[in-house]
């Protein structure tokens, strides 16, 4: 795992969990700017992922998350490592503010709406992890 300048290393789960998606994509994760609890992370293939990672209420956001290439599935690896690690470790997986077009990209890794009119899709179906 690597660091850019002005990185807290304070927050050890956070990291540790950081540490657990690197295992799982088999590649180096850098972490780009990290500002209280969201981490900004970048990878092979990925351009940026945005993680707002709260520890101690076992919840990890995903904020955006923006592949080199789409259609080359690195997104779906990572959001299916992502789900992983969150069922491992007893976590909330949370994709925040899903845009409509969307809608179907996520239902289709297991992610439903919160509520009838939430724009936040929540993990629920591990069924193919």
């Amino acid at each position: 795992m690597t660091f850019e300048s002005g990185f807290d290393q304070s927050d050890k789960a956070a990291l540790d969990l950081i540490g657990q998606l690197e295992d799982q994509l088999d590649s180096d994760v850098s972490i780009r700017k990290h500002i209280d609890t969201e981490y900004v992370l970048s990878s092979r293939g990925l351009t940026r992922l945005i993680l707002d990672i709260h520890t101690h209420e076992k919840i990890i956001k995903i904020i955006d998350i923006e592949a080199e290439r789409k259609g080359e599935g690195v997104g779906s690896e990572v959001v299916r490592s992502l789900a992983e690690i969150a069922v491992e470790n007893g976590y909330a997986l949370i994709a925040e503010n899903v845009s409509h077009s969307l809608d179907s990209w996520w239902r289709n890794r297991g992610f439903s709406p919160n509520s009838p009119h939430s724009a936040d899709y929540v993990f629920r179906d591990n069924n193919d992890l």
